[in-house]
Formats: structure tokens, sequence, C-alpha cells
């Protein structure tokens, strides 16, 4: 729950006495940096490096985006020429110095009398900010009413609103000129606005557009309104970029970026069980699966780890094993500069280990090591086929002495 100093609204003669107490103060804190040698310095240490052109005027100054930028560093490089030769409050002032800027000199200088100015300064702007605080207030609930009723802007909360638009209300103190005439709430309405706008340019998209690609869609919003009310039809693409002076990518570019952003957990409308997620075909494996398939590969691994390198190589390459596809044994033979029968040959015998590894456990990388049992089933193998044989020559003796 954001808390406030609650102040009555001013009237018209006291809206002017304070704001004239903060444009003395503000010339008192001006004076006192043109006063002060270690300020002075800072100051124009700062326009040393901006002749240099180590940085930038828009980097320190408030530019507007309408001002000019070659004849705004012709202005500001003549003031600080003026500064060199007399220190000036009020050629301090035309500077027009960004808040941070401008603070950073004030801590540089450590002068007392300035800082006590900086601080009086301060408690009026914050006095007459908290008298206008119930115009950030009306702003922002106008706003907040858009963009909840909309729905197009999600995640935008009041309290950022609010804390914008004091924001927004401060930089309006900063600026404002009572000389003109003009009534401070008519001033700051203006100000307020653009920085609750930017706030929830910022936070109420689920994909953030830079802020030139707003513009681009405003501009976009207000040519298809108008085309519609005179025309009674929206514009296409190639009239929008003739009528807006903008490139046909730009237009596509802006259209397809205002789009809104739906959820993949947002129920369908009238069915309450149904998200739209739940309506997209995945072909991603489940995590079950996943993990499965990551066991396997795991496995895959180790049982080539007991190969020797060369069968290792020969199933890697056939299957695809080192991530280049799967090959054909006259390809691998190629590569290997071995035959499409050997290389059959070595497949063979690396199924041969592998399977004797599945039963047995880990084995020899030689191909000729083998477990004790299979040697023993080997043995009896051979002691068989020896006994087969001698039965049959016995048998063909005994035919041989019957038929003499």
């Amino acid at each position: 729950m954001l808390r406030y100093p609650k102040r009555p609204v001013l009237t018209r003669e006291e809206e002017i006495q304070a704001a004239t107490r903060i444009a003395e103060a503000e010339r008192a804190v001006y004076d006192r940096v043109a006063a002060s040698p270690s300020a002075m310095r800072a100051v124009l240490d700062l326009g040393k490096k901006l002749e240099m052109q180590r940085i930038h005027v828009r980097t320190v100054t408030r530019v507007s985006a309408s001002d000019d930028p070659v004849l705004e560093d012709e202005r500001v490089m003549s003031l600080i020429r003026a500064l060199r030769a007399e220190p000036s409050g009020a050629r301090i002032a035309e500077l027009r110095l960004q808040q941070s800027v401008f603070a950073r000199i004030v801590r540089r200088a450590r002068d007392a009398r300035l800082n006590a100015h900086v601080r009086e300064l301060q408690r009026l702007r914050n006095e007459f900010a908290y008298s206008n605080m119930r115009l950030v207030i009306a702003l922002a609930k106008r706003f907040y009413h858009k963009v909840t009723v909309s729905g197009a802007f999600q995640g935008v909360d009041w309290e950022d609103l609010v804390q914008s638009g004091s924001m927004g209300l401060m930089r309006a103190i900063e600026m404002f000129d009572v000389a003109k005439g003009f009534r401070f709430a008519t001033y700051a309405e203006a100000w307020i606005n653009r920085f609750i706008e930017r706030e929830i340019q910022d936070r109420g998209l689920t994909i953030r557009l830079p802020v030139h690609r707003h513009v681009e869609v405003g501009k976009i919003q207000i040519a298809q309104r108008k085309a519609i009310a005179t025309t009674g039809r929206a514009l296409s693409v190639d009239e929008l970029a003739a009528a807006l002076n903008m490139t046909t990518r730009s237009v596509d570019r802006a259209m397809r970026a205002k789009a809104r952003t739906v959820s993949t957990e947002e129920t369908v409308s009238g069915v309450q069980d149904l998200t739209f997620g739940g309506m997209l075909e995945s072909t991603d494996p489940s995590p079950a699966e996943a993990h499965e398939d990551d066991a396997q590969w795991e496995s895959v691994v180790r049982m080539l780890a007991h190969l020797p390198p060369r069968l290792a190589t020969v199933l890697s390459l056939i299957y695809g094993l080192d991530g280049k596809g799967e090959r054909n044994m006259r390809e691998v033979g190629d590569l290997l500069g071995l035959s499409r029968e050997r290389i059959r040959q070595l497949e063979r015998d690396a199924f041969r280990m592998c399977r004797l590894h599945m039963r047995f456990g880990p084995i020899d990388r030689t191909p000729d090591a083998l477990p004790p049992d299979e040697e023993r089933r080997r043995a009896m193998d051979r002691a068989s086929k020896a006994r087969r044989k001698a039965a049959r020559a016995a048998e063909a003796a005994d035919i041989g002495e019957a038929a003499e």
C-alpha cells in the first residue's frame, strides 16, 4: 500500500508562490556553483570532455527528440566557452544538465553551502510534489482502468503506475516555468502521462518492444482509424507505408509486433478444462522418454568403451554414432581403406563382443580374449565335432569292408 503525506490542493496564488520559491532556490544553487571553485572545475572538466568528444551532449543535458543535435552541440559549447571566461549561475542553468550529472558535480565540489542550498531546493520540490499527488493518483487510475479493461497489457501493477507518475511529476517540477502563465496541473499532466505510458510499454507486454516500435504502432493505429472513419475500410500494408512515409517492411514488422500474446495456460473460451497448450501438438519427448533415451545413450557409450578401438570406430561410422549420419558398409570401407566384406566381418565381431559383454560383464579389449565359460563351450564344441568326424570315418570303413 503506497503512503504519502497528504497536502491540501493549492490555489492559484499558492501555486505561484511555491513555484516562485522553487525558482529562487534553483537560482541560489546555480549561483553557488558559479561561486565555488571546486564546482566550477567539475563543470569545466565536463565541458573539456565534451570538446574532446569523449562524451556526447545528449548524455549530460536534457535534450528533447525535436531539438537539432548540431544546434544543441553548438549551444552547449558556446555556454562552456562563456563559463571559462566568466562563471555565471544563469549560464550554468542554461546548460540544462541532467539531474544525475548535476548530482555528481555537487558531490565532487564538497561545498557545505552548496549542499545546504541543494537540500533546501529538494525540500521545496518535495512539498510541491506532495501537494500535487492527487493529480498523479487520478491519472494513474485512468490508465489502470484502461489496462484492466482491455486486457492487452498484463503484469502492470497499480503501484508501478503511481511510481512512474510520481517520476513524471518530479520532472514536471524541474521543467516548470511559472513566468509563462500556465497552471502547473496543465503542464504536469503531459509529463505524468508520458512516464505512465512508458511504464506500460516497458512492463505491460510479455515481449518488450523498443520505444521506436511503439511510436510506429501508434502511427499505424491512428492512420487505420482515420481510414476506417473516412473510407469505411482498413488500409493495406502498401497504403500505410505510402501514407506514413515508411517502408513496407517496417509497417509489416510493426503490425506483427502489436499482436497480443496468449499464454499456453489460458483456458479456451467456453471450455473450462481445456487450455491452448493442450491443443498444441508437441514433437518433444516427455521427461520420462528423454530420461530413457539418455540412459540408453549412456549404456551405448559404455559398451563402445569396452570394445577395441577398431570395432568401436566401425560401429560408430555405420550407425552414425559420431553425429554425422548413418553410412553403408561400402562408404565405411572407403573411409577405413577396407573391403565391404571385411567391414561386415568387423561388425559381426563387434556385435559378438557386445553380446558377451551383456552376458558376462566387462571383457578384455583383445578379440581373442574370451571368458572361461565361452572357452569351455568352444572346447566342448570342438570335441563333439571330432567325435562325429571319427564316427563318420569308422562307418565309412565298415561299409568298404562289407563291399569287399
